[in-house]
């Protein structure tokens, strides 16, 4: 029963320390990961904290944004074939 209890103590001490290794490099890692967020997408537009129910949108602003969603795809995915 010892050598179980031991085993599991120094189970749960690893578990820590890569626990601790991992949150020590997040800022970091948060930062790269938003540089290349930006990269793809562009800088964040500061947001409305307004929730809108329905749209409002003229033909028009529905016509750019298709383009703008298409735009975005092919930026992920590549152009159409």
């Amino acid at each position: 029963m010892d050598i179980f209890a031991k085993a599991m103590q120094d189970f749960g001490d690893s578990m820590d320390k890569l626990t601790k290794e991992s949150l020590g490099n997040k800022n970091e890692n948060s930062y790269k990961d938003k540089k290349n967020l930006e990269k793809i997408w562009g800088k964040k537009e500061k947001s409305s904290s307004e929730v809108k129910i329905w749209s409002d949108e003229t033909k028009n602003q529905r016509k750019t944004q298709r383009k703008k969603d298409k735009t975005d795809m092919e930026r992920i995915w590549g152009n159409r074939k």
